[in-house]
Formats: C-alpha cells, structure tokens, sequence
C-alpha cells in the first residue's frame, strides 16, 4: 500500500522560506495497492469516486508538490495531466524517500492545465468553508449522482462514506460502471493527447527528477494518519454479488472481496520503517547531535513507531543522514579543497595549501596527499599571544586512515586557540616538515622567537633539526626554540624505573626555578634511582624484576654534549639516563630566555584533541566545518568575556592576571623588605617560613633587582621574572615598599585591552556561497588515496591504545570500606562501624552469614529455612 497525503478544500496556497506552505488546506491520507499502474485518467477517476463526485459533470485537478533542485529546494505546485509526468513523480519521490503530497481539488468541465499558485477563477473546491465543520460540501448540481458529498466526513483524519447499504445504487450494475469508466476513459486519453502536443517532454523529465518531502511537512506528527483501506466509493455490492473464488475483470473489482490473509499475530518490523523514512524523520538528530550513537536511534524508533530497528539498519540510517550533510568520504576528499577556497576567499588572512599527486588507480584523477589551514581570526589571536605552540597530533577515524595534525596556543588567560591544522597520511618526516613549513610561512610569518612543544617523535624531530639547521628561503627558522613535553618525559622516565614516585619527583626537578632547589632535587633523585634499581635487581623473585628500557638512540636527531647513550643494563642512576639529553630542552631553570613562557607540557594540543574526538570518524569536510563552528563559538564567547573585563576599572590586565596579581600581592604583605642597593634599585626580601613555631625550614631571602622607568625590567633570584614573564610576589613586595608601580613589570600579553583585540576577529562560513555535497561524477578532480583505505570487517577503533604514560599516571590502589561500602577508607578506619551504623547498612558478620546461609542449596529455600 502507498500513502498519499492530499490537501483539499477551501484555503490559501501560501509561501513562506520554503516554498508552497498548504497548511491552511485540510488534509487527509488516502492509499492505493499500486499507484505505479495507473494512468492519468485513472487517477482522475479514483479521486472522484473517493470524493463522491459525478465524472461526466466534475473533473479532478491534481496538483503535486515538487522542486526544481534537490539541492537549494524551493517548494512548487506541478500540475499533473500526463500519464508519465505521474509516474516520473511517483518514482522520484520513491527514489528520495519522501511521502507523495498532493493538493485535490474539483472543477466543472476537463482539468484545467495551468493556474497559478493562489487562484480559485473557472474552479469549484471541495470541502466545507470551516475547518471546524466535519462535513465536506461541495456544489451539486443535476441530477443523482449516487451518495452526494454531504454523505462524505471526516472522522479525525480518515476519509469515511456515511452509506452502508449492501445494495448497488439504483439504477446501477457492473456494465455500466465499466461502461462509464471506458468513456471517461476515452475523453481523457483525448485530452491527455491534445495537451501533450503543448507541453515539452524535457521541462517535465527535469522537474520531477527531485521531488523532496518541504521540511515544514517532514516534521509533523505522523499520529496523524489514519488507516483507509480505500473502499470508499460509489458502488456497492450486495452479499449474493461476490462469491468466493469469483472471477473478476481487475483487481480495482477485489477491493470489497473477502479476505482470509488476516494478519493475527504482530509483526517485529513493518515494512514502510524503511532506512530512508528512519534518515528523514530523525535527521535533526542525528546531525545535531554531535555523533550520536547507533544504539540511540534504535531507541528514538522504538519510543516513537513502538517497533525495534536492527542494528544494520540504524548505522545505514546514519551513515545516509550523514552523507546526506556532508556527502560521502569520496566526495569530500573532491569537495575539501573547495571548500578551503571559499573560506580563504572570505576570511582575510586565511592561509591555505593543498599537496596532490597524479592518481594511478583510477587513472586520470589527483590523490589529494596533504591540506593544511589556518583560519585568518585564529592567526591574529595567535598574534596577539604569547610566542608558544603546541603541536601534537590524533588519529582519523572514517573509511580512509590518516592523521590530524594541530597546532595550538594559549591566549592571556590561558585559553586553547586553536591556530593550525593539516590533514596527513601519517605521522612521519615528511609530514611534519610540511607541516612546519606551511606553519611558519602561513601563520608565524615574521614573528621571532616562537617556542615549539613537542614530544618525542622520531619524524617531528628530525624535521625540527631540518629547519633549524638545513632549511632553505621561507622556510628557514633559526630561530625556533624546541622543547620536550614534561609528562612525555616522565613516561619516558616512568618506562626506565618503572616508579610513580620517583617519576613525580622527576617532574618537580623539571619544574624547578631555583638553582639550590634545582641541584638538590637531581641529588636525591640520584640517591633514590640508585636505591630502587638495587633493590629491584636483588628480588628473589626472577619474573618481579623490572627490564629497564633505556631511551631510544637519537644521537643524529638531538644535539648532544659529546657523550654517548648509555645501555639499559649499564643505567645505574638518574644521572646516566639523563646525562646525554641538553638540559634547556626539559629543564625550567635552564629555559632560555623564558621561551616556554612557564609551559611545560602539550596538554593544549591533548585537550584540543579530545575536542575532536567526536569529529574524526566524520569526513574531511565535516571535521573542517566542525572546527569552524566550535571555533566560531570560543570567539564569540571569549570576546564577551573580555568585553565584560574591560568594565573593570581596578585593573588594566586580564582576568587571570588580575588574579594572579591579587594572590601575589597578598602573599607580599608578609614579606620583609631591606633596601641593599645604591647606585642600582636592588632589595633583599625575606620571606616568612613555611612552618610554624620551631620549624627547621631555613629562612629564605631572595634578591630583587628592578630596572628604570626606561626598560621596565626586574629580576629575582627566584628566576620567576625571566621564566614566567610577571613579577612574583618578591618583586611586589619591594615595589610596595619604594611605592613603585609594579604593573610596568608585566608582559603586554596580558593587557586587557590586548586581549580583546584578539578575540574581535570573525570567521564567515561557506555554505551562504556554495554548497558542494554533491560535485562527484564528472566534474571530480580530487581522489582519497586508495592505500589508506581501511582494509578488513569491522569498525575502525576510536578509543586510544593506553601506553606508558597512561600507566604512569594511574592512580594508586583504591581504598573501600567492607562494611558501609563508601570509598576512602578502610574498615578499621570506619566511623559508621564504631559510632554505630545506620539502618540501611549491614555489619560485614551479618552479611557473611548471610551469604553462608545463600549457599545452602534450593532444599532449604523450599523448607523455608533462611530467615
């Protein structure tokens, strides 16, 4: 059975946004076995028996909803007169997936073939002229003609005759009906081939080739429909008339025939659930709502149509939903580069490359290797922050494999940008020198000093020393300055000694901004390595004893002091594991010139990374759009925010500087202050104890040294000055005492107004200019290289594999109370068990001897013994 939703009755054809909007028609849902079959006439002769009206005095107009593009739909009314422009709509809307939508309505005379959207002129409508009438009145005028259109109602939505007779209409018999359809019939062909001569064969193929479902219909409550088993008509049959295993001249003839297929049982799928009625009915959410699950569509059904989909059918359901937004993973390998166009084309600044090669398999095509962007607001926030970056990178996770790399920064109050991106096929030297490359030519341009954090990889390093030693015109960056990330490090750390504790107490040396903390660190750094790894090698146990993994040699790659990598075996403290690493790469006291700006670890580029966790199954263009909109949405909200500080007539800095400065300062107010200096501004502050009465802690007395008004320069001997770029809480401290204004002695990165610079820029999207889902077939330039395809059943894996630094950083044994079952404490350490536990708590006895009593069989749960 079809469905067809038809629109009849007195209104308004309206227009809105979309198109033809019939909401002021009212409706109904008629169906048919196979509409395919019939002819225009047909059609013509089945709606006016459906609504009870003579065919020799009213004829039908049939109107169809449709669009000329499937793409920017626009909604129109189509006059249907020809028996395959019927059929061609029928198809089109069949091969979309979208229900059949027609506006009926009857008119004296044949069918008119043109009217405006609108216009009742040389017509007469059917239905009543109220909505909240149930009766549909349409003009009569002759003689009978059998039930008269006053016998039609509307019971709810349900097309019902008020006749129930088991009679023929008088005067009637099955000759004649067949005669009266052999003459309309024939007037019709007559008409059909008269207008044919009229209209052009090519407009009608190219205006029902899309004939999508308006999106203002698509989103009604389907509760709506009603079942009708389209037996409403004119003539009716008295019980001698139909026998079983009569002969009929059609199947139009069976429609009041008894059936003996009746369906008992219920059925656990309906055959109209179709994937495509699943995509268009739940597209919103499964676009919106940022990769959602498969297992949540089968239960959006199941709450909604009360039946349960298979899991195949709600993943093809997705992927089309999908496919449907962004178009296929081919498609968007062709669409990317597009789409990187409009963008730079609208946003100035932009900056864009694309690699490519010559495709083999298929022929006659370009592999799309490489793209990278950066878009122009995210490059002036860049600008406007400190010189740091973080570059990391995270799997694809679609059809094809691939890499995503990333470069981010930090603005004034310590908020992700992200500034880079580029699409590779994996993480090696090739693609992280052109990563670079485009990195410092597109975004770093003629900024100095820029700080690079990084990890260990093998192709990045190399493609660092590439640049910074054997790079060549633009791309030549001598001025790099490379760091190591901390918590790679201490993996690596955690990888040889295989101790949390020794590990943290490495990060500590790592974080370090004094010299005698610095020295003394490494000191019992050493103690303690040599002790561990003695008593690890001593075990009696031979399969407890931990193989120390010694640091991959990188003698080529990492610019050592002249001494060679030692063995694992031959590693008997920190200080071998160390000694061949330069100490300014991880070290904070050895940091030149504070270019890590008191960033130690690429946590930026991991935090960004698990924001595109949900993206990378998506296709290229639809993890591109996701960062433009996500990014869109930071500035937006972040230019708020500075907007709201720059009210704040207490401060000139930012909000987490003004904080910092606030904590500072309090912590100043308990420092003692001794002018030393006479020619230089120089003070010795001393600083209260950390302990309380009798503590051992030394008394410390930092020194501090301010410039003039001309370089607004101050240093410590606490080195936070040089390596953070803000003064501490010593520099506060003397400045107060002198009556010194101390915010010369903070960076410009962290000016208020600075800060709203920054985050003033705008990002304008491209699907206003172009939309670019479907651009395959002829016109594809751009091919996914076939080598990346994912070979194999299954779906890709989205959840990271856990390494050494996830083991690393695991949290202890978990402490749990036996006898209230809360975390944190032992049992002995229980105040419930010793103040007395509480109604719904059992002693751990009880429950012991409960469970002892469990396992006495089903015998005595039978006799009733356990109480």
């Amino acid at each position: 059975m079809s469905a067809f939703r038809v629109y009849f009755g007195e209104g308004e054809i309206m227009e809105n946004e979309s198109g033809v909007d019939l909401s002021n028609f009212r409706r109904c849902t008629l169906y048919h076995p196979n509409p395919d079959t019939l002819t225009m006439p047909e059609v013509w002769y089945w709606l006016a028996c459906i609504f009870s009206l003579d065919p020799g005095i009213y004829s039908v107009n049939v109107r169809v909803m449709w669009s000329r593009s499937a793409n920017n739909i626009r909604w129109e009314l189509k006059n249907v007169t020809r028996s395959k422009a019927w059929q061609d709509w029928l198809a089109g809307c069949r091969r979309r997936g979208y229900e059949y939508v027609m506006l009926v309505q009857a008119c004296q005379g044949r069918v008119p073939t043109k009217n405006a959207a609108g216009q009742s002129s040389n017509r007469e409508e059917l239905g009543s002229s109220s909505h909240e009438e149930d009766e549909v009145v349409a003009p009569h005028r002759g003689g009978d003609v059998g039930p008269d259109i006053q016998n039609l109602s509307i019971q709810g939505d349900e097309v019902v005759n008020r006749h129930h007779t088991d009679e023929a209409d008088e005067g009637e018999d099955i000759p004649a009906i067949v005669e009266e359809i052999e003459r309309v019939d024939r007037h019709a062909v007559e008409d059909e081939e008269n207008l044919a001569a009229k209209e052009n064969d090519d407009e009608d193929e190219q205006e029902v080739e899309e004939v999508p479902m308006p999106a203002s219909l698509n989103l009604e409550d389907p509760g709506y429909i009603a079942e009708n088993s389209c037996h409403d008509s004119i003539w009716f049959y008295g019980n001698g008339q139909i026998n079983l295993g009569a002969m009929f001249r059609d199947k139009t003839g069976l429609q009041d025939a008894e059936h003996s297929c009746l369906i008992r049982d219920t059925r656990e799928s309906h055959r109209n659930l179709t994937v495509a009625y699943v995509t268009n009915k739940y597209y919103k959410e499964i676009i919106e709502g940022d990769d959602l699950p498969v297992r949540h569509i089968i239960k959006l059904v199941e709450k909604d149509e009360q039946y349960t989909i298979s899991y195949h059918k709600a993943w093809r359901a997705k992927q089309k939903a999908m496919e449907k937004r962004y178009g296929t993973f081919e498609e968007a390998y062709d669409t990317l580069p597009q789409m990187l166009n409009i963008l730079k084309s609208r946003n100035p600044g932009t900056n864009v490359a694309v690699q490519d090669r010559e495709s083999i398999r298929p022929p006659n095509y370009l592999v799309m290797q490489r793209a990278f962007f950066a878009f122009g607001a995210c490059i002036h926030v860049f600008q406007c922050s400190r010189p740091v970056l973080c570059v990391d990178g995270t799997f694809l996770n679609g059809k094809y494999r691939g890499q995503i790399s990333t470069a981010v920064g930090a603005d004034a109050n310590n908020q992700i940008i992200p500034v880079a991106f580029a699409f590779v096929e994996s993480e090696n030297y090739e693609s992280w020198l052109w990563f670079l490359q485009h990195l410092k030519w597109g975004v770093v341009q003629t900024r100095t000093s820029i700080c690079i954090i990084h990890n260990w990889n093998a192709g990045l390093l190399k493609a660092i020393k590439e640049l910074q030693e054997d790079g060549d015109g633009a791309y030549y960056w001598l001025d790099m300055h490379s760091r190591w990330c901390m918590r790679h490090m201490g993996a690596n750390f955690f990888k040889q000694f295989n101790s949390q504790w020794l590990m943290n107490m490495f990060k500590r040396l790592c974080k370090a901004n004094q010299s005698t903390k610095f020295d003394e660190l490494w000191k019992q750094l050493d103690e303690a390595t040599r002790t561990h790894i003695r008593s690890k090698r001593t075990n009696n146990n031979p399969q407890d004893v931990h193989v120390p993994q010694a640091l991959e040699p990188m003698d080529d790659l990492i610019p050592s002091n002249g001494k060679k990598r030692r063995s694992s075996k031959n590693i008997k403290c920190f200080t071998h594991w160390i000694e061949c690493e330069p100490n300014d790469k991880w070290a904070l006291l050895h940091d030149t010139n504070g270019a890590r700006h008191g960033i130690m670890t690429t946590n930026l580029a991991e935090a960004y990374n698990a924001v595109l966790h949900k993206l990378r199954p998506l296709p290229l263009t639809a993890i591109v759009e996701g960062i433009m909109h996500r990014t869109t949405m930071w500035m937006r909200t972040r230019w708020a925010a500075a907007l709201q500080q720059m009210s704040n007539a207490q401060t000139p800095f930012c909000k987490k500087m003004a904080e910092y400065l606030q904590e500072k300062a309090n912590k100043a107010r308990f420092h003692t202050v001794i002018t030393t200096g006479n020619v230089r501004r120089r003070w010795e502050v001393t600083c209260r104890t950390k302990g309380g009465f009798g503590s051992s802690t030394g008394v410390i007395t930092p020194e501090v040294t301010l410039g003039h008004k001309s370089d607004n320069t101050c240093s410590c001997s606490c080195n936070k000055p040089k390596l953070l770029h803000k003064p501490c809480s010593h520099v506060l401290a003397a400045c107060a005492k002198t009556k010194l204004d101390s915010t010369s002695y903070v960076s410009t990165f962290y000016l208020k107004d600075r800060v709203l610079n920054a985050w003033s820029a705008e990002i304008l999207g491209w699907r206003s200019l172009q939309h670019l889902v479907e651009t395959g077939g002829d016109k594809m330039i751009y091919v996914p290289d076939l080598d990346l395809f994912k070979a194999g059943k299954g779906r890709r894996q989205t959840r990271r594999l856990r390494n050494d630094m996830d083991a690393s950083e695991a949290g202890g044994p978990v402490r749990r109370c036996e006898d209230c079952l809360q975390y944190g404490h032992r049992t002995r350490d229980c105040k419930n068990n010793k103040e007395g536990a509480s109604s719904n708590m059992e002693p751990r006895q009880q429950r012991a001897r409960k469970n002892r009593r469990g396992s006495q069989g089903a015998h005595d749960r039978e006799e009733g013994n356990l109480q």
